[in-house]
This record gives C-alpha cells, sequence and structure tokens, in this order.
C-alpha cells in the first residue's frame, strides 16, 4: 500500500496539471448533471428491526388516526379578560374553530379542548391537539395557511389565538454559524503550517471534496429517498475528516522537505507514509457508517461516545447550558442519534489511532526501543493531531447552533466526542498502554503473521536507501563511507518484527 500511494504521489506531481484537469472535469460533470434533476427529501426517519421501529409501524397499522410520526400542532384559545371559554358564545366560537381545524389541508385527526379535558380550572385558557397525516418536511404551505386563517378567524371572535408544534414551526435554515468553524480551522492550520499558502491547501481540497460529495448526493436524490438533513450530516462529516486528512498529508509533506529531500520525493513519502494512515481512517469511517446500514448493530461503548451522549442528555433532555446552545424545548432525545453517533463516532476514534499508533510503529520498525518509540511518535504526531481534533471540534461546533434539533445534537454530540477520544483517549491512554505492553505491543502470533496480508501501514518499505530514496524510486549513486566503516552515518539496521507477509 504505501509503496503504491508514493508512485502515486510522485505521479500527480509530474502530471499535476493533468490530474487537476481531471478532477476538475469530474466536478463540472457531476454538477451539471446534478443541475438537471429534482431531488426529493423527507424528514421520516425509520430503523428497521428495532423494538421501537416495531411499535411505531404497528401503532400506525392498528391506529393510523394517531399518526405516530406525522407533524402535529398545538393551538390555544384564550377568552378575553374576565370571561370564560365554557360560556356560551364562546364556547361556540371554539367549537366553531376546532370544526375548522378538522377541515384544514393535510389535518387527520383534532381534539378539541371540551373533548381533550384541555381546558384550565378557571375556564380562560384551552388547547387543541391537532395531528396531521404528513411529516413535518412535507406539511404544505396551504397547510400552514389554514392555521393562520384559524388564528385570524379566532381574532375576530375577540379570542386570543397561539399556535405551536411542529407543523406551525418556521422552516428551518441552514445558519451561517458553520462559517465560524471553518474561520477558526483557517487560523489552526495558518499556526500549525506557519503558512499562509499551504493552510490554504487543506481548506480547499475540503471544499472541493465536499461540494462532489453534495453534488453526487443531489444526483442520488433523484433516483432514492434521502432525508432531508443529509445534505448537512455530509456538509458536517466531509468538512471535518477533509481538513483532517489534507493536514495530515501537508504536514507531513513539510517534514519530508526539512529532512532534504526534494519536492517530488517529498510528495511521494508523504503519500506513501501519512497517506496509508488516511485511506485506512477513511476506510474505517466508511465501514462504520456504511454498518449503521445493518440491522441489530451492537452498540460499541468507549470513553468518547459515552461521555459524548452524556453530554448530548445533559443539555438536550435535562436542560443543562440549554440558553447557551439555543435550546429552547428539552425532550427525549431523538432515537436515531445514539446509533448515528455510534458509527461516526467509531469512525473519527479509528482516525487519530491511525495516525498516532502507525507512527510510533514507524519508529520501531526503524530501530527504536519501544518506550522510545512510543514517545518519538507521539512527539512527531501529537501536535498534527491536536490541531486535527481542533479544527473537527470547531466544525460541528459550527452546527451547534443550527435550526435543525438532529443537526443541532448532532453537533454537540460529535464535537464533545471527539474532544474526549483526542484529548483524554489517543492521547493519554492509548501511549500509556502502549508503553506498558513495550515488545508485546508490536507481536503477533506466527500463525496468524503469516495469514494476514502485508499492508505496509508502518511504512517499512519506505525506509531510506543509502541516497536518501524510498523503495520503488530510482536510487541513487552510493555516498562514500565515511571513516571506512561500512555504512556509516546510517541508521542501525532493524530488528525483523512481524509485519505480515512481505
Amino acid at each position: 500500500m504505501a509503496t503504491f500511494l508514493y508512485r502515486l504521489g510522485r505521479f500527480s506531481f509530474r502530471r499535476r496539471r493533468l490530474v487537476l484537469m481531471l478532477w476538475t472535469a469530474v466536478l463540472a460533470v457531476v454538477g451539471i448533471a446534478a443541475a438537471g434533476v429534482t431531488s426529493k427529501t423527507t424528514d421520516t426517519f425509520s430503523i428497521p428491526g428495532t423494538q421501537s421501529q416495531k411499535a411505531l409501524d404497528l401503532l400506525s397499522e392498528e391506529f393510523p388516526q394517531a399518526a405516530a410520526d406525522g407533524a402535529t400542532a398545538r393551538v390555544v384559545f384564550e377568552a378575553p379578560d374576565g370571561q370564560r371559554l365554557t360560556s356560551g358564545a364562546r364556547k361556540a366560537d371554539v367549537e366553531a374553530l376546532v370544526a375548522g381545524l378538522g377541515r384544514a389541508h393535510q389535518v387527520q385527526t383534532v381534539t378539541g379542548p371540551y373533548a381533550g379535558g384541555t381546558v384550565s380550572e378557571d375556564g380562560s385558557i384551552g388547547y387543541a391537539q391537532v395531528t396531521y397525516e404528513v411529516a413535518d418536511a412535507d406539511v404544505s404551505d396551504q397547510a400552514r395557511a389554514d392555521l393562520a386563517d384559524i388564528a385570524a378567524q379566532g381574532e375576530r371572535s375577540a379570542l386570543h389565538v397561539s399556535m405551536g408544534g411542529t407543523a406551525v414551526a418556521a422552516e428551518a435554515h441552514q445558519s451561517t454559524t458553520e462559517l465560524i468553524g471553518i474561520l477558526i480551522a483557517a487560523v489552526v492550520l495558518v499556526v500549525t503550517l506557519g503558512s499562509l499558502v499551504a493552510a490554504r491547501l487543506p481548506l480547499l481540497t475540503a471544499l472541493f471534496g465536499v461540494g462532489l460529495a453534495i453534488l453526487s448526493i443531489t444526483l442520488a436524490g433523484s433516483f432514492i429517498d434521502l432525508s432531508s438533513n443529509t445534505s448537512t450530516l455530509a456538509l458536517m462529516l466531509g468538512l471535518a475528516v477533509a481538513i483532517d486528512y489534507a493536514l495530515f498529508i501537508v504536514s507531513r509533506y513539510r517534514e519530508e522537505l526539512k529532512d532534504g529531500h526534494p519536492p517530488e520525493e517529498a510528495v511521494g513519502r508523504a503519500v506513501g507514509t501519512a497517506g496509508s494512515a488516511v485511506v485506512f481512517a477513511g476506510l474505517t469511517v466508511v465501514i462504520a457508517l456504511a454498518g449503521l446500514s445493518v440491522i441489530g448493530i451492537r452498540v460499541l461503548t468507549d470513553i468518547g461516545l459515552g461521555s459524548a451522549f452524556a453530554v448530548v442528555v445533559a443539555v438536550f433532555q435535562w436542560g443543562w447550558l440549554a440558553d447557551i446552545f439555543g435550546v429552547d424545548r428539552t425532550g427525549p432525545v431523538v432515537s436515531i442519534l445514539p446509533i448515528f453517533m455510534i458509527g461516526v463516532v467509531f469512525g473519527l476514534a479509528m482516525d487519530y489511532q491511525a495516525f498516532l499508533v502507525p507512527r510510533m510503529r514507524e519508529e520501531y520498525v526503524h530501530g527504536a526501543e519501544p518506550a522510545a518509540a512510543v514517545v518519538a511518535g507521539f512527539r512527531h504526531g501529537a501536535r498534527v493531531v491536536t490541531a486535527a481534533a481542533v479544527i473537527v471540534i470547531a466544525v460541528f461546533s459550527g452546527f451547534v447552533f443550527s435550526d435543525e434539533p438532529i443537526i443541532k445534537s448532532m453537533g454537540l454530540g460529535l464535537a464533545a466526542a471527539v474532544f474526549f477520544d483526542a484529548f483524554v483517549v489517543q492521547m493519554t491512554v492509548v501511549p500509556a498502554i502502549m508503553a506498558l505492553l513495550g515488545r508485546r505491543a508490536w507481536s503477533l502470533p506466527r500463525r496468524l503473521d503469516r495469514l494476514l496480508p502485508n499492508v505496509d501501514v508502518e511504512v517499512e518499505k519506505l525506509r531510506l536507501r543509502p541516497g536518501g530514496a524510498a523503495d520503488g524510486a530510482p536510487e541513487p549513486e552510493s555516498a562514500p563511507e565515511a571513516d571506512g566503516a561500512p555504512g556509516a552515518g546510517r541508521a542501525p539496521e532493524p530488528e525483523r518484527v512481524p509485519t505480515g507477509k512481505g
């Protein structure tokens, strides 16, 4: 893997104009195709096979009038000062308005204040509960207009009418707070890389990749049913991991330049080393997200996920710091959130694992003692991983102030998960465990070692040759050896440790 990526990096460097033109052409083709289709979305969530989903399906089948996943509205009637809704004239006015609600567009059932027993003890206030036959996102403008007409009729009858619920909520729009997260990411990149030009590269590649993904989602939405939050989730996750992945490769490229490698060689080595970790980290995220489609998914518990879910419950269910995070109404956490976070947090947790631990193993394979390898690998990776974690937290936090409750809760949960996982688990617990295990951390049973493929995550095949070129590159002429000793000035030959086949 490392050798293949090394060659790919060198090829892309030599043919950089061709590579940029091809990717730009792909973006243009997908954009043109997406512009010519109409994508339909839905706000209805379902988790086939779970007990809660079975209960909802049974409720919809046996009591369709309940509309378990339909939009709702609560219409509150208030009598004029000194009057009661239970008096003859006012009661007739309320009953007329309730009848009008029953005739409104897309309304399935209406329970009035008298039938439902929702009139206050003093008779001054009561409310009707309205259930719709469609989900929140599918409530039409005509249905909302009918509600407004009912309110106007009540006001003309000297009643004060107010309404709430998912059916009358203002249509959610994407806020600009996400830009704050991107700006913070830009500042972190400048500080980490020490260059405005280098800092722009992760942002540009992330925006390019996320743009291509969102256009692809729009195109796919014309063929399959997608959630209305799909594009927002793709933007949230895509920006976070894309900036991180680019940061790891660019940072490794700068290290290779400092070691004296020419630009083409530095690009090849950066893509072969950091790129290997990016490939496996990315595959882990993809596999984790793909696992969400499996019925009966097993719950994976770790410190980061548990802490993150505790934060979400505290804010959105218990109301802690609700005003700070813009939570207007507390309630149970949406059922799909824990399952979604399991997939995403597990994938992101493996990201930092894939960047820190392979660098430790790289040092060990190249001859360092186990404890020294942990220290050296951590020293090389901690600064970049810290920057990457801050960037991801900033991007996710930008979505905390979204108008969509599920996006808001996911943004907060994922930001908290990355914080606990990166700074508590990966940068504290993992190095401690690796140091305690010593050589056993890098050992495999011989039989298992023979069975496993050699994917070369620790980039053993990219060890320096006498002239400084990596495997797969043209080998330069050997330099004179100092002091007449063979191999003087080179690192000692590392001991053979199990790495798989090869």
